[in-house]
């Protein structure tokens, strides 16, 4: 089990990602007593809130992961969901292969819920990272060789060639803290994109690599910037284009 919580166990786990697991996601300790962790799961003490469950060898429902029936409705009705998080990549071993940061299409982008204590940050987005990977630059995870490039992940949308090179409005715009851009390229080469604020000073570089032609998403996570306008702009040998795009707080 991903979680085996017995003992009249409690705790509270909001806005998070729970996958690639071989077993089953929960076993909750149910006793004829009462004094058990699915009493506190019943009385809101043991909580499981706005969370994503994906890839468990034991089935893709609660019913098929969630020993207990009780703690099954408690679960579906709080907000968790099964659904792919599509992350960037996962590996357990050292080959450069673990990314676990959501694609620009990840559900995993929104619905996050507000914990109602100002001791955490207020974010839209589930798992603990989004465009920064906090476990890189100081863990045994990072020195044994398991992170690998950690530029923002280019997810391929259309493979199809476009005719000309074209930079889309980022979506959502405005948008409070992470939005996604396409952009269009009609032959493989060279790609750098760009934020920058209204003096000209870059604050993100997104893409700055060797790119395949067809149509391309990335996120861009601006929970470390300022509310304003900001100009994002593309640089190919096919030619340059820019657009702007609004942060609000």
């Amino acid at each position: 089990y991903t979680f085996a919580i017995r003992d009249n166990a409690g705790g509270e786990y909001w806005n998070s990602i729970f996958t690639d697991y071989p077993g089953k996601a929960m076993s909750i300790e149910d006793l004829g007593s009462g004094e058990d962790s699915a009493n506190r799961l019943a009385t809101g003490d043991l909580a499981f809130q706005t969370n994503l469950w994906f890839g468990f060898g034991g089935g893709s429902s609660f019913a098929d992961l969630v020993d207990g029936a009780a703690a099954e409705t408690i679960l579906t009705g709080t907000g968790n969901t099964f659904a792919d998080p599509q992350l960037a990549g996962i590996s357990r071993t050292a080959d450069g292969g673990l990314d676990p940061r959501p694609l620009a299409s990840s559900p995993a982008h929104a619905g996050a819920m507000d914990v109602g204590d100002d001791w955490f940050d207020d974010v839209v987005y589930l798992g603990a990272f989004q465009h920064d990977l906090w476990i890189n630059g100081w863990t045994a995870i990072d020195e044994a060789g398991f992170i690998g490039d950690l530029r923002v992940a280019v997810e391929e949308i259309d493979s199809a060639v476009p005719q000309s090179l074209l930079l889309s409005q980022n979506y959502p715009n405005p948008f409070r803290q992470s939005t996604s851009v396409e952009f269009q390229t009609p032959e493989a080469g060279a790609v750098r994109l760009a934020v920058y604020d209204v003096l000209g000073r870059e604050v993100a570089v997104l893409v700055d690599e060797d790119v395949a032609s067809g149509t391309h998403r990335v996120s861009f996570d601006a929970n470390e910037l300022s509310a304003g306008i900001y100009l994002y702009r593309i640089e190919t040998p096919r030619g340059v284009q820019s657009r702007t795009m609004t942060l609000v707080k």
